[in-house]
């Protein structure tokens, strides 16, 4: 019989989602704003960066929440974190790309970093 904490805790999991994707709309929107009122026009690796500051604020919730099995559920937010966007993309061909690879390794390296730092937090 597994004990309670070899399990993947789901809600938590889906708040975390939850709370990347609502961090990545503010950031969208400070950017969008800053872009209004400035010259300044956004690039990709900004929205990139964008996306490793949701991924990092929804894995520090979830390892704030945890108690065991924090690298694991931050790596999981970062790779459905990924998939979302690439979903919402509508463009399944860049899952087969060389750089949608290195994305997921760099989410979940961002995930598993930010569920320690939470975990650190926490205590």
């Amino acid at each position: 019989m597994k004990s309670a904490a070899g399990r993947i805790n789901f809600l938590l999991l889906i708040q975390g989602v939850a709370f990347s994707c609502l961090s990545m709309v503010v950031l969208a929107l400070i950017m969008a704003l800053f872009t209004y009122v400035s010259p300044w026009q956004y690039t990709d690796p900004v929205l990139r960066i964008a996306n490793y500051i949701s991924i990092l604020a929804g894995s520090v919730y979830v390892g704030t929440k945890l108690k065991q099995r924090l690298w694991f559920h931050g790596m999981l937010l970062g790779v459905i974190f990924l998939v979302i966007m690439t979903l919402l993309r509508a463009d399944l061909k860049l899952i087969l790309q060389w750089f949608w690879l290195k994305q997921l390794v760099i989410v979940s390296v961002i995930g598993v970093l930010g569920s320690l730092c939470g975990g650190i937090l926490q205590r």
